[in-house]
């Protein structure tokens, strides 16, 4: 389940002003209209708002609050080891920000929680868990084995990079170490460097570690970026073209143990 349009959902609980979008003003009998001059800037009024906005320190805090009041009224019991969790007698559910994830014996227990929670909150049934938080997870019933891709969103930055299917691929994910490149060219192309970049952050943070360090080196020049660096993003992409389908395993059966002893001296001490 996803929430639509999360935080303005939830109401305000302390007064917030902000100014007047640029292009409208407050005329004599105040009301709020668009002026003539698109730059111009009322600065003699202020908006105060009444729902969450994105961009509020408070604005997520104020949604939980307002969607963990929700839960509770339907007889709902929030854990005390992880506030996340909420648990019912016939239902329980695991709460991430804007999604949720459902767990019930039959279809028609969610069916019918899913109206009542409609009643109160904007949101979309998306159907059975495949993909939780862009992550598709998959169970092998022979090994007990866990997969987890993320396909759908290597392929959303193949499509911002401009690389179909069929384009050249690599071997590594990285050419080698990255430098500064002050007096190299320019970028040549238009897609967005940092745009990619957080793009990327996801799969390396989550189930792609082997683009990990390829994505470090490349986001550390997000703020004046060359055409070398361009070139480094465009090589972890030929890289993924290949191996997009590929992810973590993991074998809950099996025990590694790894063994690491480091001397340190720390001037004498």
């Amino acid at each position: 389940m996803d929430y639509t349009q999360v935080f303005p959902q939830a109401p305000l609980s302390d007064p917030i002003f902000m100014c007047i979008p640029q292009g409208w003003f407050v005329d004599a009998n105040g009301e709020l209209k668009p002026h003539d001059d698109p730059r111009y800037q009322d600065r003699t009024h202020f908006i105060r708002l009444c729902k969450n906005l994105y961009g509020c320190k408070q604005a997520a805090r104020n949604w939980f609050k307002y969607l963990t009041t929700g839960l509770l009224g339907h007889g709902f019991v929030q854990s005390k080891t992880d506030p996340c969790l909420f648990l019912r007698h016939d239902v329980l559910m695991v709460v991430y920000t804007d999604e949720s994830l459902i767990f019930a014996n039959d279809d028609p227990t969610i069916d019918t929680l899913l109206t009542a929670l409609h009643q109160t909150y904007k949101l979309e049934d998306q159907g059975t868990v495949n993909d939780y938080l862009g992550i598709r997870i998959t169970k092998n019933p022979n090994d007990k084995s866990i997969t987890m891709v993320q396909t759908g969103l290597i392929e959303s930055i193949l499509m911002d990079l401009n690389l179909p299917t069929g384009s050249k691929t690599k071997d590594t994910p990285a050419m080698g170490i990255l430098y500064p490149d002050l007096s190299g060219p320019p970028r040549q192309e238009s897609w967005n460097y940092r745009s990619v970049i957080g793009e990327l952050n996801f799969p390396a943070q989550q189930t792609r570690p082997d683009i990990t360090y390829a994505v470090h080196q490349c986001a550390k020049y997000s703020a004046n970026p060359t055409a070398l660096h361009e070139q480094a993003v465009k090589h972890i992409g030929h890289y993924l073209l290949v191996t997009k389908d590929q992810g973590i395993i993991l074998h809950p059966e099996k025990t590694f143990k790894l063994d690491m002893y480091v001397d340190v001296d720390f001037a004498g001490t």
